[in-house]
């Protein structure tokens, strides 16, 4: 018996895989956790710096520069466009306290977009607090309709390909677009719906655009960024990254399956901070794209467009 055939058969008397290098696999991570609720794990999430973001009040940060929410770290300069490629799409739904209530924090959310926990919980389709309403005041110059107090959020998990290494934690990250970006996660459900092949075989580029509520009072907010000489949002990977689409692919197929594995386990947090977070331009939730239509209420759009 040979060196190496010793050594599997140890292997296998000490009950320890064959293969080493599977225990550093992002696979069967169930098997490591046990009693892990919404607020225990994490994926870190790709977080645009305002105005008033407490990384910016500190001076540790620039507005409208992108960073890592778990590690801080800038992954894009205020005027520098980040390079994603989505992995996979889902939707939330969030209530916070009033901002001049006693109380502050959650006051109730669905994880799974179809049941609230909190208060008043339960079924979100049959929630008055998630719908749209029209104003009662027939004479009120401002015909808009009112927006739900419980906010959408449409969610994607990302892969950061241009950035740090494979295998980096600070590569996966996902992105909440809620309230004013809404639209902008809408468009990328579009365009990536549009397109034949798997959601992560495309890359888009995520830029920011500096923009002024009602009040006068500037903020950043997420956009999507046409490809120089393409007039389009997405790009093929195989022409984006002719040498190395391959791995790329492959890693955002692994990625993905980890990314599964967070939300399943722990669930994902919509955020970690209270509504003060939230850019002055994004205290309500975005206007109906037509009058009367139901926002939220589910992936109906036009592949068409």
């Amino acid at each position: 018996m040979t060196q190496d055939e010793n050594a599997i058969v140890e292997t296998q008397k000490a009950g320890l895989p064959i293969d080493m290098n599977a225990l550093f696999d992002e696979q069967d991570m169930e098997a490591d956790y046990e009693h892990l609720g919404a607020d225990d794990f994490v994926l870190p999430r790709l977080e645009l710096m305002q105005f008033t973001s407490p990384s910016v009040r500190d001076q540790t940060a620039t507005a409208g520069q992108m960073l890592n929410s778990l590690t801080l770290q800038m992954i894009a300069d205020s005027d520098e466009p980040v390079v994603i490629i989505p992995l996979r799409q889902w939707k939330t739904r969030i209530r916070w306290f009033h901002r001049d209530a006693k109380e502050t924090g959650i006051q109730c959310r669905s994880i799974d977009y179809l049941t609230g926990t909190g208060d008043p919980g339960g079924s979100c389709i049959e929630c008055p607090l998630s719908k749209w309403t029209k104003k009662k005041d027939a004479k009120a110059k401002d015909k808009k309709n009112i927006p739900p107090l419980c906010t959408e959020s449409i969610n994607f998990a990302c892969l950061l390909p241009d950035f740090a290494k494979p295998h980096d934690v600070r590569r996966l990250v996902w992105i909440p677009f809620q309230k004013t970006s809404h639209p902008i996660g809408r468009t990328l459900i579009q365009v990536s719906g549009s397109v034949p092949g798997r959601i992560f075989t495309r890359a888009y580029q995520l830029g920011r655009i500096l923009a002024t509520n009602a009040k006068g009072e500037e903020y950043f907010e997420w956009t999507l960024e046409k490809w120089a000489g393409l007039n389009r949002y997405d790009h093929d990977l195989r022409e984006l990254y002719p040498e190395t689409w391959g791995p790329l692919v492959e890693e955002s197929m692994a990625r993905r399956e980890f990314a599964e594995q967070v939300r399943g386990l722990g669930k994902i947090h919509e955020s970690d901070e209270a509504p003060a977070r939230a850019a002055p331009g994004e205290t309500s939730a975005p206007e109906p794209e037509t009058a009367g239509e139901k926002e939220g209420s589910g992936d109906d759009v036009n592949w068409g467009e």
